[in-house]
């Protein structure tokens, strides 16, 4: 073979070559790619920088789908899950009475706090939207998240969560309230949440699995004093905040039924009723619960009682009468639904 066919030849075959080597850099290069997308690394712990994090952490306990009970009797249902790749926290609470609410919670990287937002298909009504922060942590692993709840005309009292994880599982939530700044609280909602079975069913847990409830708590006789308490602060904020403080007890679906007169509807109603009472500087109305009593399951209850109104005025006498209250409890605590009483009759004591 002559010198000049060997060199066409080998000029013939350089091309192919180079070809054959770009492809298989192409193919390296894609093959590099696929292992950075695939491979652990510091890129790809990016993507969830929370669920590493112990601050992410607080409300671990709490995650799952539960039965809450209250007084022996289920109240709702309540699922906690984590959301956003474990950066925040959901809670979705259903009543039994057929209510909801959703909160948010989330940690604040730049200041290390905690913050819940809690809103319902009551936004309206009081509690119906609160903001909470983690104030303290308490032994055992428990919480506490705490806010300051603005009321109509200004006002606003203090409302705090509890949830504390027990050793069998359960986690007991405790909701409190205070209407002077802290140096005393009302409890209005003591429960303890018991897990949901696998297939998620909501059916009552067995009574040989529910635990008395605590003394003073909740309970037929917890709750009966827990009424009492209720309508002696709503006497107290009546005489204090007026027709504010008279027209914040009432749900936004109650009635006022005043014997011989109208039915007033809502607090707009309510407001609109009594607003003439509260008006008057001289009249005053004050009232006692002599009794209570709760209606099954365990979500409405009734106080009765005493009032007296005095009006003031030159040649009025005061008037004095039996009233009932009908009451259902919220979220937040015990709220009337339906008020309506009379004076004694003539003679009466």
């Amino acid at each position: 073979m002559s010198e000049r066919t060997r060199r066409a030849r080998a000029e013939g075959r350089r091309p192919r070559a180079r070809r054959s080597i770009a492809v298989a850099a192409v193919l390296v290069a894609i093959g590099l790619a696929a292992a950075d997308l695939v491979a652990p690394g510091p890129a790809r712990a990016q993507a969830a920088p929370c669920a590493g994090d112990p601050a992410y952490r607080l409300l671990d306990f709490w995650i799952g789908d539960w039965n809450v009970l209250s007084g022996g009797a289920r109240v709702g249902t309540n699922r906690i899950v984590p959301i956003l790749n474990g950066c925040a926290i959901r809670e979705q609470w259903s009543s039994a009475r057929g209510g909801a609410g959703e909160s948010l919670f989330f940690h604040v990287p730049a200041t290390g706090e905690w913050k819940q937002v809690w809103v319902t298909d009551s936004a309206t009504s009081r509690g119906g939207v609160k903001e909470k922060r983690l104030v303290e942590r308490l032994e055992g692993g428990a919480v506490r998240f705490q806010g300051a709840i603005p009321l109509p005309g200004g006002d606003r009292y203090l409302d705090r969560t509890t949830l504390t994880p027990e050793k069998d599982g359960r986690v007991r939530q405790v909701i409190e309230v205070s209407a002077d700044g802290g140096a005393t609280w009302r409890t209005t909602f003591d429960a303890i949440y018991l897990r949901r079975g696998g297939d998620g069913s909501a059916a009552d847990p067995p009574a040989s699995d529910v635990r008395p409830a605590p003394a003073g708590g909740a309970g037929a006789a917890g709750d009966e004093r827990e009424l009492m308490e209720a309508d002696r602060a709503f006497a107290r904020a009546a005489a204090e905040r007026g027709l504010e403080g008279w027209v914040s007890w009432f749900t936004d679906d109650a009635a006022r039924v005043v014997a011989g007169g109208p039915i007033a509807r809502g607090q707009a109603g309510i407001r609109e009723l009594d607003g003439p009472l509260f008006s008057d500087p001289k009249a005053r109305l004050t009232w006692e619960p002599v009794e209570a009593g709760l209606f099954a399951p365990g979500d409405h209850g009734f106080t009765r009682g005493r009032f007296r109104l005095v009006r003031g005025g030159a040649g009025e006498a005061d008037t004095t009468g039996w009233y009932l209250s009908i009451w259902r409890r919220e979220r937040d605590g015990w709220r009337v639904i339906l008020d309506t009483g009379g004076p004694d009759e003539q003679g009466g004591s």
